[in-house]
C-alpha cells in the first residue's frame, strides 16, 4: 500500500482507508475492481475529502489475518483454506488481467470473513 492505512468506522460499516495520490477512475484495474465482483478482493471505492483523495476497503464483519491467527491455532483445514484461496485469488486476478503484484499480502491487510474466506486487498 501507498501510504499507511488507517481503519475507520463510518455509515455504520468498517473501512481500511489509504490516501491516494492520483486519481484511478481512468485506470484499467480501477475499472475492473469497481464494477466486475472479484469474490477474493474487498470491495473498495475511491472518495474525495477534504481535497484528498482515499481508497475505501469494505472491512465490515471480517478481522484481519494476524488477529485471526492470534485468537485461533492454525489447523490444517484453515492451511488448507489459504492455500485454496491464494490459488483462487490467482485465478482470478489472471482471469481479469489484473497484476499480482499488486495484491497486498501483509496478514494486517488479509481479511477473514465470519465463514473464514479471506479477502484481499488491490492495491
Amino acid at each position: 500500500m501507498n501510504s499507511e492505512p488507517e481503519f475507520v468506522r463510518g455509515n455504520q460499516k468498517s473501512y481500511i482507508r489509504v490516501s491516494c495520490e492520483v486519481s484511478l477512475l481512468e485506470y484499467y484495474e480501477y475499472q475492473m475492481c469497481s464494477y466486475n465482483h472479484i469474490g477474493s478482493l474487498l470491495e473498495f471505492q475511491q472518495r474525495s475529502e477534504n481535497g484528498k483523495l482515499y481508497l475505501y476497503y469494505e472491512i465490515s464483519g471480517m478481522q484481519s489475518l494476524d488477529i485471526y491467527l492470534q485468537a485461533h491455532k492454525l489447523k490444517r483445514s484453515f492451511a488448507i483454506r489459504l492455500l485454496n484461496a491464494f490459488l483462487e485469488l490467482s485465478r482470478q486476478v489472471s482471469e481479469y488481467a489484473l497484476d499480482l503484484e499488486k495484491i497486498v499480502f501483509s496478514p494486517k491487510y488479509v481479511m477473514v470473513t465470519s465463514d473464514e474466506n479471506l479477502r484481499f486487498a488491490y492495491d
